[in-house]
């Protein structure tokens, strides 16, 4: 997790990463699988920054849901645990 953070870059690394913006309500604003080494991702409404390496099986935010961390170290990334993850849709 990066925080404060609204864009990112995968220069010099060397593999693909998920990616996902977030903006100050938990919303899921943009949403990136497979970003590959070498390029440079923004958005200009996230306030943190969920990275993890590609991983093309397993499920991935979307746009639209809306998340809640509820315990983070940064020591320790496993720590953090998604609470609700809903999409906007499902709440109107």
């Amino acid at each position: 997790m990066l925080s404060p953070c609204s864009s990112i870059h995968t220069y010099g690394m060397k593999s693909s990463i998920d990616v996902a913006f977030i903006d100050c309500s938990g919303r899921v604003m943009k949403a990136v699988r497979s970003l590959p080494p070498g390029h440079l991702c923004c958005c200009r409404a996230a306030k943190l920054v969920l990275e993890r390496r590609c991983q093309i099986e397993a499920p991935w935010f979307e746009v639209g849901e809306v998340i809640r961390l509820s315990k983070f170290s940064p020591i320790d990334s496993s720590t953090i645990d998604t609470v609700a993850r809903t999409k906007e849709s499902e709440n109107a």
